[in-house]
């Protein structure tokens, strides 16, 4: 999709108006853009390839949803959006959370709704997340590297996309309500320590059938110490290959079990029978899951597909989303599917 605008807004230190795009380029960390999309108005740093990075906008604070669009023309020129940038110098501007592209001072915390990225998008700096209370992220597919995300403590579900091979170094870090992450097949490496304080995981896919290179521990810091109460989700047939490379159960006593990975959509559900009676609505207050015996995986979809949200459910519970009304969702309880309309 794109957006035209009217005009630009150049600010640079050592960059005069003339010197045109190859000059930006060779300034790009005191070159910026900005234009607006929907409510909001982006700003963008020019990178080293011609295309732009997300920064924040230190005249703006992005609030309700925020969609960051694909392309964006000014004057004439089409720019693609492929970075979150971190904010300080450099092509991305990694570790800077005080002017990264969406954290506590360049969000408007109290009204923050969502944040909506583009299919294009390659890279995710450093701190382009910091304390931001939102209760969905979806990272596009296109996305290749993930840098340290803090404070994210409303999410419950996160994926990785399948182009990302490894979880850096305080990757996702105090994720309080996090209960389930998912990693693509390309994962290779986990940093440690990669999972930081996340004291309600409990489920952690992982579509590799090469199990990542563990460096050092990454789950020391994980905020719990009985790892077997974590189900580690692994293909079909790889779960020995899994206990052997991690040292199971001298070293990472999780839990282990396998998958299809060929079933892992709406079709695919992975539970025990304990679904069979659980009861699911929807009314104006939202999607309500109820007869809950036992721990259950849960997963809402829309009706491409595209998983929604992504936990697991010991009880009777509303689940923590916030949809349109009128919408069609499939709601997988265990081995239960659902079709529910929204009011």
């Amino acid at each position: 999709m794109k957006y035209s605008i009217a005009s630009f807004i150049v600010l640079a230190t050592s960059l005069c108006l003339g010197t045109g795009i190859a000059g930006a380029q060779e300034a790009q960390q005191d070159t910026y853009l900005k234009a607006v999309s929907g409510e909001n108005e982006i700003r963008y740093r020019l990178l080293e390839d011609g295309t732009l990075g997300v920064v924040s906008n230190s005249d703006w604070l992005y609030t309700g949803d925020v969609v960051v669009p694909a392309e964006v023309t000014i004057d004439g020129t089409t720019y693609s959006v492929t970075a979150l940038c971190g904010g300080a110098s450099g092509t991305y501007g990694e570790g800077s959370d005080a002017t990264s592209a969406f954290n506590a001072s360049s969000v408007d915390t109290a009204n923050i709704k969502s944040i909506t990225l583009p299919e294009g998008l390659v890279h995710i700096a450093n701190s382009a997340f910091h304390t931001i209370p939102i209760k969905k992220l979806d990272i596009p597919s296109t996305v290749e590297y993930i840098g340290q995300m803090f404070n994210m403590t409303e999410l419950t579900y996160l994926r990785y996309p399948d182009n990302v091979e490894s979880v850096v170094a305080n990757g996702i870090y105090r994720f309080s309500n996090l209960e389930t992450v998912t990693f693509g097949p390309n994962l290779n490496k986990m940093e440690s320590p990669a999972i930081v304080y996340c004291p309600k995981l409990r489920h952690i896919y992982i579509y590799a059938e090469e199990p990542p290179v563990m460096v050092n521990d990454p789950f020391q810091s994980i905020g719990f110490w009985d790892l077997a109460i974590v189900t580690v989700h692994v293909p079909k047939g790889c779960v020995d290959a899994y206990k052997e490379a991690w040292g199971w159960p001298d070293d990472f006593e999780f839990t282990f079990v396998e998958f299809d990975t060929e079933s892992a959509g709406i079709d695919g559900v992975q539970s025990d029978d304990a679904s069979a009676d659980i009861r699911v609505w929807s009314d104006g207050s939202g999607i309500h899951v109820a007869n809950v015996t036992a721990a259950t995986p849960v997963s809402l979809h829309d009706i491409l597909g595209r998983t929604i949200y992504s936990g697991t459910v010991c009880e009777d519970t509303t689940l923590p989303v916030d949809l349109k009304s009128g919408n069609i969702y499939i709601l997988k309880t265990g081995n239960k599917c659902t079709k529910l309309i929204t009011k």
